[in-house]
Parts: C-alpha cells; sequence; structure tokens
C-alpha cells in the first residue's frame, strides 16, 4: 500500500506504508495520480 507521494526536484518518490519495501523513485513522466483517497471505513 502506498503510503506517500513526495517530489522531489524534477523526481517523484513513491513510500510504501509497509518498511520491508524501499521507496521507489520515478521521473515524473513516470507518475500519474489517479485519485485521492478521502476517507476509509472498515466494518469488522
Amino acid at each position: 500500500m502506498l503510503k506517500r507521494i513526495r517530489k522531489k526536484g524534477k523526481v517523484v518518490a513513491l513510500e510504501s506504508a509497509n518498511r520491508n519495501y524501499e521507496t521507489k523513485i520515478f521521473g515524473p513522466d513516470r507518475v500519474k495520480v489517479q485519485g485521492v483517497l478521502v476517507s476509509l471505513y472498515r466494518n469488522f
């Protein structure tokens, strides 16, 4: 699961919520934000 998107100069860093995964760094032409999560409801 993606935790954060950070723009660092001309690159975009995608940070995972899981610490076992490394941060991925891409050029701006390789990343497209398609939506934003506003809220999350869970029923258990």
